[in-house]
């Protein structure tokens, strides 16, 4: 990106100012040549022009072309770092509430289900969803419910 800026600036000093570089090696006096020098000083607003248009042109091409370039049928080819979803339960299980997480658009992630019922009918309703969905939801269960 820097490199880009750089030639696109060095570009522009050699495009739009080759006469004033001829003059400084003339037979200008000193003040002659002061001015052009002071004149010359215009071209580091080019360098910022160029500075903050390359900027723009690389956040442009990074959003857009590159994220057309790794798109290939709505799905990302790069590996999205994976994601816990945690649904605590204590005899209180709604599989309405587990679905959402399960039914994720984002495709990289595991839903636990953390099970603190003493209910065996509610123990139960989660053991059975937990294989219906065992490539997405884990159940786990403390002994107690003492912290260590």
């Amino acid at each position: 990106m820097f490199f880009t800026m750089l030639c696109l600036w060095f570009w522009t000093v050699l495009y739009f100012n080759p006469r004033i570089l001829a003059l400084l090696w003339g037979q200008e006096n000193i003040l002659a040549k002061f001015a052009l020098i002071s004149f010359m000083l215009l071209d580091l607003f080019w360098y910022y022009a160029l500075y903050y248009v390359v900027i723009i042109a690389f956040a442009y091409l990074k959003n857009t072309l590159i994220s057309k370039i790794l798109l290939n049928n709505n799905e990302i080819l790069i590996k999205k770092p994976s994601v816990a979803l945690l649904y605590t339960t204590y005899n209180d299980f709604q599989e309405n509430a587990v679905l959402s997480c399960i039914n994720q658009e984002y495709a990289n992630f595991q839903v636990f289900i953390l099970d603190d019922s003493k209910d065996a009918d509610y123990k139960n309703r989660i053991d059975k969803f937990a294989t219906q969905y065992k490539e997405k939801a884990i159940v786990i269960r403390r002994e107690g419910r003492q912290y260590k």
